[in-house]
């Protein structure tokens, strides 16, 4: 686990909203992040070419991402989450 303790149990009443607009933004967060990573590595390795089509075509902002290539970003944010409502 990480460092510390997790946190009590919000109060009665109090929710957050782990699957609106969060979820969305650290998704698009986490295409950004993932378009750098995939830019850098295309230009420092010889990736094969049906690889490199693959990642230009999604070298887009979020928004314009189909919803199934959206779907693989909030997976991993799901990930994160997951641990992220331990300690909130």
């Amino acid at each position: 686990m990480g460092v510390g303790t997790p946190r009590q149990p919000l109060p009665d009443g109090v929710s957050v909203d782990y699957h609106g607009e969060l979820r969305e933004r650290l998704a698009a967060l986490e295409h950004e992040q993932w378009m750098q990573w995939s830019k850098s590595l295309a230009s420092e390795t010889d990736l094969p070419s049906a690889i490199l089509e693959r990642w230009q075509a999604q070298w887009k902002p979020y928004e314009l991402l189909t919803e199934e290539m959206k779907d693989l970003d909030r997976a991993w944010v799901e990930k994160v989450l997951g641990i992220f409502t331990l300690w909130v």
